[in-house]
Order: C-alpha cells, then sequence, then structure tokens
C-alpha cells in the first residue's frame, strides 16, 4: 500500500471510529440519565412509603388520598421497571457500536498491499458504509444500523420513563399540599 492510499484508509477510519465512539457517549450518557431517574423514584417510593401517614392524613378525603398514593407507588415502580428495561437497551446499543466499529475496521484488510484506485471522496463513503466489505458483512453491518434505530431503544424509553417519574412526584406533591 502506497502512502497516499495509508492516509485516505486512515482518515477514513478515523472519521468512522471518531463517529462511532461519538454515537456510545451519547448512549452512555443517555444510561448515566435513566441511572438517575431509576435512583430518584426509588427514593419517591420510600418517601411516599415511610410518610404514607402524613400524606394520609391531609385535608382532602382519606378515600382521595389513598387512590392518589396507589397512583403514586404504581407511577413510580413502572418508573424503575422502564429504567431496569433502558438499561438493558441502552448496552445493547453500545454492543451493535462496538460492532460496527470492528467491522468497520476490518475493511483495512481488503487494500493491504494495494493503492486506492477510486476517488478519496467516494471511498470515504463507501468505508463508512462498510462498503468495502464482502455481501454477508455488509448485510449484517445494516442490520446493526437498523437495531440501533429501533423504537424500544433507551433513546425513545427515557422519556417515558421520565413521564411516568414526573407523574408520580407530581402525585406526591399534591398529597403534600392538600
Amino acid at each position: 500500500m502506497d502512502v497516499e492510499s495509508e492516509r485516505i484508509i486512515d482518515q477514513a477510519q478515523e472519521l468512522m471510529t471518531d463517529t462511532i465512539l461519538g454515537d456510545i457517549e451519547i448512549i452512555k450518557d443517555r444510561l448515566s440519565y435513566i441511572t438517575w431517574i431509576t435512583a430518584l423514584a426509588t427514593g419517591g417510593i420510600a418517601l411516599a412509603v415511610s410518610q404514607q401517614d402524613k400524606l394520609l392524613l391531609t385535608s382532602s378525603p382519606i378515600q382521595t388520598s389513598k387512590l392518589i398514593l396507589i397512583f403514586v407507588s404504581i407511577s413510580l415502580i413502572i418508573s424503575i421497571i422502564i429504567g431496569a428495561f433502558s438499561k438493558y437497551q441502552g448496552q445493547q446499543s453500545i454492543r451493535n457500536n462496538r460492532m460496527m466499529l470492528a467491522m468497520a475496521k476490518s475493511q483495512r484488510f481488503v487494500f493491504y498491499r494495494k493503492k486506492i484506485e477510486i476517488d478519496p471522496v467516494k471511498f470515504t463513503g463507501m468505508y463508512i458504509e462498510c462498503g468495502h466489505l464482502n455481501d454477508e458483512k455488509k448485510g449484517m453491518f445494516s442490520r446493526l444500523q437498523a437495531e440501533n434505530k429501533r423504537w424500544y431503544s433507551e433513546e425513545n424509553f427515557i422519556w417515558a420513563q421520565l413521564f411516568v417519574f414526573l407523574s408520580g412526584y407530581v402525585g406526591i406533591a399534591v398529597l403534600a399540599v392538600t
């Protein structure tokens, strides 16, 4: 492989690596947010259970207070469950990205002792999409990309968790105020 070809491959690989590592960092950030929400939901359940006597001694009818307390408990438990599922999905996304990175790096072997004959811009585009792999590996790369865009990923479930979590804390606030 000549110096120019090696430089082009290095730049394409660096671009691909930086992109995937950036995606992994975003996923790790989401996972830390999910952990915080889950921990706060656990604290909310502890608060609701430990202070239930005080929360139920409010001026609102006792039946309404009990229903709100049940709603709060269920909301926060669901938030914890969604958090656990989201953490699992986040780990799956990280695994998929690492596999895509390994596949992208393996393209380098195709050009061992060869000169790149195509336009560097076109080469880089094909490299990023793993276009220099065999058809089986291209299919696997596409499948991993599609898995990272799944509707039940941590990216989407963090919003569901946050909504349910906030609903539970609003219920605690309503009980504390009334």
